[in-house]
C-alpha cells in the first residue's frame, strides 16, 4: 500500500512530507551523482596514463572535493543535529506527528519505518566516523589537528565505506517515502544505465570522455609508433597491454600484437 494525502493529518502535514523528500532526493542524486564521479576517476589505470606519480595532481583535487561533498551530504541526511530534518528525525516526525491515526495500520507505519533503523543498525560505526571527519577535518579546524592524541586512532574511510553508506540510505529513503510502487533514479540521466541510447550515439558521460581522452593524449599509447617500442614493451606485462590495447582501438588506433620479448632468430 502506498501513502496518499488523505492519509495525512492535514494540508501542511502532506506539504512539510512532499517538500522533506524532495529535498532528501535531491540530496541523494547529488550525492549518487558525486560517488559515481569518483568511481570512474578511481578505476582509470593512472599508472599507464597519468602523470609520473599516478593520478594527475586536477583529478586528484577532484577527488579530494568530492570526498568533502559526499561526507557533508551523508552528515546532513543521518547525523545532523537540530539543523533541519534527517532521515532519522523525519522518520520520527512522519509516525508521530503526520499521518492520521486510522491510516498507521493500514500502512503497516511502524514495521516499515522500524526498517530503516534496520538498515542503519550495522553501519552505525561508519557513520560515527563520518560525523567525526565531518567535525574535525571538513567543517572546523579541530584541536585535534594541531595536537593529536598519540591514542587516536581514526577509522579508515574510503570509496568502499562511501558506496556502501550510500547504498544503505538509498534503501532507507525508499521506505521512507512510504511509496512501494515509485522507483527514484539516483542518478542524472546522462549517467543512469536505464537510459537507451540512440543507434549510433556515444552511449559515454562526460567524465567518461574526459577520462577517455587523458588516455587517448598519453605519451604510453603512442609508445609502439615510437623507434623504442620494444624497451618499452619489455617493462609491460600482459595485463597491462591488454588494457593498453583496449584504450587504443578506443581512440582509434591499431591493438599492438608485439610480444613483451622479441624473439630472436639464428644466424
Amino acid at each position: 500500500m502506498n501513502v496518499t494525502k488523505d492519509d495525512f493529518v492535514s494540508k501542511a502535514a502532506f506539504e512539510e512530507y512532499e517538500r522533506t523528500i524532495q529535498l532528501f532526493y535531491s540530496q541523494l542524486v547529488y550525492l549518487n551523482t558525486t560517488i559515481y564521479v569518483m568511481e570512474r576517476i578511481a578505476e582509470f589505470p593512472w599508472s599507464l596514463f597519468g602523470s609520473p606519480h599516478g593520478m594527475t595532481p586536477f583529478f586528484h583535487i577532484v577527488m579530494n572535493n568530492s570526498f568533502v561533498s559526499a561526507i557533508l551530504i551523508i552528515t546532513k541526511l543521518v547525523t545532523d543535529q537540530g539543523n533541519g530534518p534527517t532521515i532519522r528525525s523525519f522518520r520520527d516526525t512522519l509516525r508521530r506527528d503526520l499521518i492520521r491515526p486510522e491510516s498507521r495500520d493500514a500502512l503497516s507505519l511502524d514495521e516499515r519505518l522500524g526498517q530503516i533503523k534496520v538498515l542503519l543498525a550495522p553501519v552505525k560505526s561508519k557513520l560515527g566516523t563520518i560525523e567525526d571527519i565531518r567535525n574535525q577535518y571538513v567543517a572546523h579546524l579541530g584541536e585535534e589537528l594541531i595536537h593529536p592524541p598519540a591514542e587516536r586512532k581514526t577509522e579508515r574511510v574510503d570509496l568502499s565505506t562511501l558506496v556502501e553508506l550510500r547504498n544503505v540510505l538509498n534503501q532507507a529513503f525508499q521506505v521512507l517515502t512510504l511509496k512501494d510502487d515509485t522507483e527514484y533514479s539516483m542518478l542524472p540521466w546522462e549517467y543512469s544505465d536505464l537510459v537507451t541510447h540512440p543507434p549510433g550515439s556515444d552511449p559515454r558521460s562526460d567524465i567518461e570522455r574526459i577520462l577517455d581522452k587523458v588516455a587517448c593524449e598519453s605519451a604510453l599509447l603512442h609508445a609502439p609508433e615510437d623507434p623504442f617500442w620494444q624497451e618499452i614493451r619489455s617493462l609491460r606485462s600482459d595485463d597491462e597491454m591488454a588494457l593498453i590495447n583496449h584504450y587504443r582501438e578506443k581512440c582509434g588506433l591499431d591493438p599492438v600484437h608485439t610480444p613483451r620479448f622479441a624473439s630472436s632468430t639464428p644466424g
